[in-house]
């Protein structure tokens, strides 16, 4: 950080060593800088004194260090999918998909931000799922084949609008891989059907 480098102490870490709520602005920093600070690297959690339920902490803040320390326990309630696409499963943080990052433009990453402290914006998701999955799958060629047939049968983010919709583009997708080795036919049926396909025509 800036105080670092200026062989400043870091305020932010002094007030975890201190146990103290209360952060003093160190007069050698402007105001301008505690607007970049607030703007791109506070996270807020609550107010002096308020109770912030664990599980509506930021993402960034759910580590199991927190949760030792405030005495957090994990409770899963017995659910089911209601929704979900033919085959779907849940995420699994511990195969490694424990971050919102995504890189972009020419930059793989802002600088001086950790890998889970990323940007990352909604119209994304999507991308990343789909190249996880293409990227990283055993059976590249059901992977290429539905992406061949994705370009047969097109959507537009544009005429659609529905960007930030992760699941209704994903279970588009899915129908190219699920009959990638089948009948065109069932793809063009469940292509017809597509809640995305009618938005589009």
């Amino acid at each position: 950080n800036t105080d670092a480098r200026y062989g400043l102490p870091n305020p932010l870490r002094e007030l975890g060593e201190r146990g103290s709520a209360m952060l003093y602005w160190p007069a050698w920093l402007s105001m301008v800088e505690w607007d970049d600070l607030e703007r791109n690297e506070l996270i807020r959690v609550g107010r002096l004194g308020e109770t912030v339920d664990f599980g509506k902490l930021p993402v960034q803040l759910q580590t199991p260090q927190m949760a030792e320390y405030v005495g957090a326990s994990a409770t899963v309630a017995p659910s089911f999918e209601v929704c979900g696409s033919p085959g779907e499963v849940a995420n699994e943080p511990r195969l490694g998909h424990r971050y919102s990052v995504w890189a972009y433009g020419e930059d793989d990453h802002t600088p001086g931000r950790e890998a889970d402290g990323q940007e990352d914006y909604m119209e994304n998701h999507k991308r990343m799922v789909w190249y996880t999955i293409a990227l990283e799958s055993a059976d590249q060629l059901r992977q290429r084949t539905a992406w061949a047939l994705a370009q047969i049968l097109v959507l537009s983010e544009v005429d659609v609008g529905k960007q930030e919709e992760v699941e209704v583009w994903t279970s588009y997708y899915d129908i190219f891989t699920r009959h990638a080795f089948g009948n065109f036919r069932d793809v063009l049926r469940e292509v017809t059907y597509s809640p995305l396909m009618g938005s589009y025509l």
